[in-house]
């Protein structure tokens, strides 16, 4: 929460009512003025003019599978998904942004889904996973090339 008041985040959250990503930025104490929040894109130069307009350091896409939407229709398909991914890291070279982007995982064991892809095209995978103990408890694990360790979070 702090982090929003000092820093500009553009927030897609695509598969999401808008009023859930505004209600959860309030409830953080989050500068609503250093925050822009969209809830659908319908060409992602859309995303682009608004990132050149809103100057953040932070995009948050929520999620892979809506923002490839019409681009994507087999998310097993290297040569579908590249492109998508390829998009999003010309994103982050040219404009200057991190850009953080959900995708389900699968849903037998939690664990990274369709096509390798993408996550060739990500500096950084954080696997979340549930707490059989606490249910208010997620862990993450990382793999990538930034080498950070696992780590866990408590929602409220």
């Amino acid at each position: 929460a702090a982090l929003s008041h000092h820093v500009k985040v553009i927030w897609c959250g695509l598969e999401e009512p808008l009023g859930d990503p505004v209600r959860r930025f309030v409830e953080f104490g989050a500068n609503p003025d250093n925050i822009l929040v969209i809830d659908r894109i319908t060409e992602h130069a859309d995303l682009f003019s608004e990132i050149d307009r809103f100057e953040p350091a932070m995009v948050f896409i929520d999620t892979l599978a809506k923002w490839g939407e019409g681009h994507v229709t087999d998310w097993h398909s290297s040569a579908q998904v590249t492109p998508i991914m390829s998009a999003l890291a010309d994103l982050c070279h040219h404009s200057r942004v991190a850009v953080f982007v959900s995708h389900h995982a699968r849903k037998s064991d939690g664990k990274f889904r369709d096509s390798t892809a993408i996550a060739a095209g990500c500096d950084l995978m954080v696997e979340m996973h549930g707490d059989e103990s606490d249910r208010f408890v997620r862990r993450f694990e990382p793999v990538g090339r930034l080498g950070l360790a696992p780590f866990a979070l408590r929602v409220p």
